[in-house]
């Protein structure tokens, strides 16, 4: 597959704009002299479907490449085998295809570091073995602690405890583990609560799974939609609920980095029938705000 890459630098040092043949050696398609902590960057158009190799020349410093405004940084992964002291070598693909933004970050004020960029066509049979074992390492498991409630519901119990109407949950706590990739859209939430029902001198003990699928990722913040599916019990009732809802998460993460990592603040709602209680047809409200870890 054919390409163009345009390099465009905003400090008028050297630049390598070149047509992209299909053979299989890697072009160099950029070559910029990065000096001091200042503002310089460089503009390249990239092709998300290339692999492309970067080459720092320079004691310090390290490539920081992503689309303008609030993008995912392109993924760099260092080749430590290829690098020595003032000469490293990464491996990257951006996320996104088209306009770039490239600069090296943590120069001090005398250093000075040549950055390149090459193309490799052909996405050598090396080079996406490596990116395959990238993908598979970052799919992690995180742990998240929220507090929610949900709003009222009816609740009658032939059995030792009865409640005719019971008023919105009080602060209840969720555990939470979530099983989750950067590079995939699905997320897998397995976890518990447990909610007071206030007047009622009752709890609610549940136990829900949560698939994800993110739709959105601004920078940092991704919204998701969800459907949660949960079983709950009450303390002194033979009544167990079922929960099937749909909603949405909003997670605005620390952390600014490809694998997403890290801790991370999440706001979850959902909405959907109560099944499995003696007046059919009820809905309700829920609504949790966590933090979210992962490793």
């Amino acid at each position: 597959m054919s390409g163009l890459a345009v390099a465009v630098s905003t400090a008028g040092a050297a630049q390598v704009p070149t047509s992209i043949p299909s053979d299989s050696f890697p072009i160099l398609i950029l070559e910029h002299r990065f000096q001091g902590p200042g503002p310089d960057s460089v503009l390249i158009t990239l092709d998300k479907s290339r692999v492309y190799r970067v080459e720092l020349l320079g004691v310090a410093g390290s490539p920081d490449i992503r689309p303008p405004g609030h993008g995912t940084p392109a993924f760099s992964a260092l080749l430590d085998r290829d690098s020595r002291p003032g000469w490293k070598r990464y491996e990257m693909y951006p996320f996104a295809g088209g306009l770039h933004i490239a600069r090296v970050r943590g120069l001090g004020p005398a250093d000075t570091t040549v950055l390149r960029m090459y193309s490799d066509p052909s996405g050598s049979v090396a080079a996406q073995a490596r990116v395959t074992r990238h993908r598979g390492r970052s799919w992690n498991i995180g742990i998240a602690a929220s507090v929610g409630m949900h709003s009222q519901f009816l609740l009658q119990d032939a059995g030792t405890f009865a409640v005719a109407d019971t008023a919105p949950s009080g602060l209840g706590a969720e555990l939470t583990f979530v099983l989750a990739s950067s590079f995939n859209p699905v997320a897998v939430a397995l976890g518990a609560s447990v909610e007071p029902i206030s007047g009622a001198r009752t709890r609610g003990t549940w136990f829900f799974v949560e698939p994800r699928v993110r739709v959105i990722r601004l920078g940092s913040t991704e919204g998701a939609v969800l459907l949660h599916l949960a079983q709950g019990s009450f303390s002194r009732s033979l009544i167990n609920p079922v929960v099937l809802a749909g909603g949405l998460a909003i997670t605005q993460r620390l952390s600014r980095g490809p694998l997403a990592r890290g801790p991370a603040f999440q706001l979850r709602y959902f909405y959907g029938p109560i099944r499995n209680v003696a007046a059919q047809g009820q809905h309700a409200h829920h609504v949790w705000l966590g933090v979210e870890w992962t490793p």
